[in-house]
């Protein structure tokens, strides 16, 4: 239906002969109905740079033990250790930047509200509140050597946005989840941040499921049923009845809660990479040194992070417990692991020759 002959008693005609007509039907996700705030910039994302803010504080101590202080690691006149290097770091931070882009000077990976630049502002993708680090060589008896590498991470906190509970297009979302108005670039509105939520606020401020669900129960108490102000222009002009919009589906939809026996998604990572040598002299010029390497010795795998709100299996809010749909397992949300090349133990074989 063109939008130049859009009027309440045409609508109320077509829905009654239509009845499984949504807004989408209508075509009117498009600059040329919503030309934003000026008809010569429609579709162009105007952004500017932001800062990004690290508070912590660091401690790195490094040594080492020699064969006498390593004396009582020993059987009989025979000693265990002969020698002990390390390197141990710590870090008690916070990664804080504009719109929790992990490149602030151009807001890459940023979640950008188009009427507020700055309004957004919290942990970004490289928050981690403890890291430690450690870096042990051990010459131990029979000349073996042992390099191994200690890691402990905490979990990044994760953003909590306005999810997409209903069939529409990408683009006719305008009128279900862009719930500040505004707007986006190409066809469909930004992801907005879930009300009396910030950047990051998930696995910091908000530090259980209990807590998330008093913040789903403001939001549909709040906003859910209600128009966008997309949809609000609509009613404005005399185009559609608020009941209208209702019926076609136009409304911001309520948020499932989260069962709260689902998997807390913020697991700390432990890893631990060794390599064992051996090292054999020929004569007084070539020296062999076979090894091997383990990574992820202790084969820990962190879960990955659920996907949002919108029910749907991998989200915060589908129930794994009962799981409805029969094909969502917890254990396939382990497939995103956190800071890793590979997700399971793997193992090197080699050889060094010196000459």
């Amino acid at each position: 239906m063109p939008a130049a002959s859009l009027t309440t008693a045409s609508i109320d005609s077509y829905i009654a002969t239509h009845p499984t007509a949504t807004i989408a039907t209508f075509g009117l996700a498009s600059d040329t109905i919503f030309p934003g705030v000026t008809s010569t910039i429609t579709r162009a994302r105007i952004q500017v740079g932001g800062f990004m803010l690290y508070n912590g504080l660091q401690v790195q101590m490094t040594g080492r033990l020699s064969p006498e202080q390593l004396g009582r690691f020993s059987i009989g006149e025979h000693k265990l250790l002969h020698g002990v290097h390390y390197a141990i770091s710590y870090a008690l931070g916070r990664a804080e930047a504009t719109n929790g882009s992990g490149r602030a000077e151009i807001l890459g990976s940023a979640v950008i509200d188009n009427r507020c630049s700055l309004c957004l502002f919290g942990p970004s993708p490289l928050d981690r509140t403890h890291i430690f680090g450690a870096g042990v060589n051990i010459d131990s008896i029979g000349g073996f050597r042992f390099n191994t590498v200690w890691g402990f991470r905490t979990a990044t906190p994760q953003n909590l946005f306005v999810p997409a509970v209903d069939t529409l297009s990408a683009a006719n979302r305008m009128f279900t989840t862009d719930i500040n108005g505004d707007g986006g670039f190409g066809s469909s509105p930004q992801s907005d941040i879930l009300p009396g939520t910030n950047i990051g606020a998930l696995g910091r401020r908000i530090k259980s499921f209990a807590a998330l669900n008093n913040i789903i129960r403001a939001f549909n108490s709040n906003f859910a049923g209600k128009l966008t102000p997309n949809g609000q222009a609509l009613v404005t002009a005399g185009f559609f009845t608020e009941a209208q919009l209702r019926t076609l589906g136009a409304v911001i939809r309520p948020i499932p809660e989260v069962p709260l026996t689902n998997p807390w998604p913020f697991n700390n990572l432990f890893n631990l990479d060794m390599k064992i040598t051996r090292p054999i002299k020929i004569k007084e010029r070539y020296e062999i040194e076979p090894g091997l390497d383990i990574f992820n010795v202790f084969n820990h795998t962190g879960l990955g992070q659920y996907g949002g709100l919108s029910g749907a299996c991998g989200s915060l809010n589908y129930n794994y417990a009962t799981d409805p749909n029969g094909n969502c397992k917890v254990a396939n949300l382990a497939a995103g692991t956190r800071g890793r090349l590979t997700n399971t133990r793997l193992l090197q074989v080699g050889i060094r020759f010196t000459f």
